[in-house]
């Protein structure tokens, strides 16, 4: 259970559709840390199975 109401899951989860693929579809997202020497990179997601 998360603590946001199921209208906000879905509009996160919309903002977060990268593709589909056949009947798959990617979630992802990416992000930069340049606070850090070096500088971090990563793209992190989920695969929703048809």
């Amino acid at each position: 259970q998360l603590p946001f109401k199921p209208e906000v899951q879905q509009q996160v989860k919309e903002m977060l559709y990268v593709e589909r693929r056949g009947e798959n579809r990617l979630y992802a997202k990416s992000g930069w840390g340049m606070a850090v020497d070096p500088q971090v990179g990563w793209y992190v997601g989920f695969v929703e199975k048809a």
